[in-house]
């Protein structure tokens, strides 16, 4: 639950399948809309049968994971796309702010989440300029946000 303003909005955590998973880590891959073929032929990780992915998909267009992003002709039929509705990013984040601890105790976790991310060797200083000016650009809202602007 989570209060905005003066009303009350319930968040539902969406449980995915490692299926599930797999196909987002492919369309993300991939960078653009693909078909259920598409999809499957690109699959690193597949512990489903072929024909099992249109029950998949479409369980994952109930949960909001994914959409049709239009269609394609295919030999002689129109197959349709299907793209994420959230980046890579957006969903690695929510699955973090979504946790009962995070949003428990945010000031306490979240340094320690991005002291754990900073140290992973293969970050660069160009990386850490690009936080550091993110970082610079929040508090720099905030302030205004305070002053009234």
């Amino acid at each position: 639950m989570v209060r905005i303003g003066g009303t009350i909005r319930y968040e539902v955590t969406v449980v995915i399948s490692n299926n599930e998973y797999n196909i987002l880590l492919t369309i993300w891959k991939a960078g653009h809309a693909l078909s259920a073929q598409e999809i499957v032929e690109n699959m690193e990780d597949k512990s489903f049968k072929d024909r099992t992915i249109h029950s998949i998909l479409t369980a994952m267009l109930e949960k909001g994971l994914i959409f049709v992003d239009g269609q394609r002709l295919s030999s002689r039929i129109y197959c349709r796309l299907f793209n994420t509705s959230l980046s890579f990013e957006q969903f690695q984040s929510r699955q973090i702010m979504d946790s009962p601890v995070y949003r428990q105790d945010k000031a306490q976790v979240l340094p320690g989440i991005l002291s754990a991310l900073v140290e992973d060797e293969d970050i660069g200083p160009d990386t850490l300029d690009k936080l550091e000016a993110l970082l610079k650009e929040r508090k720099k809202r905030l302030r205004d946000e305070a002053d009234g602007i």
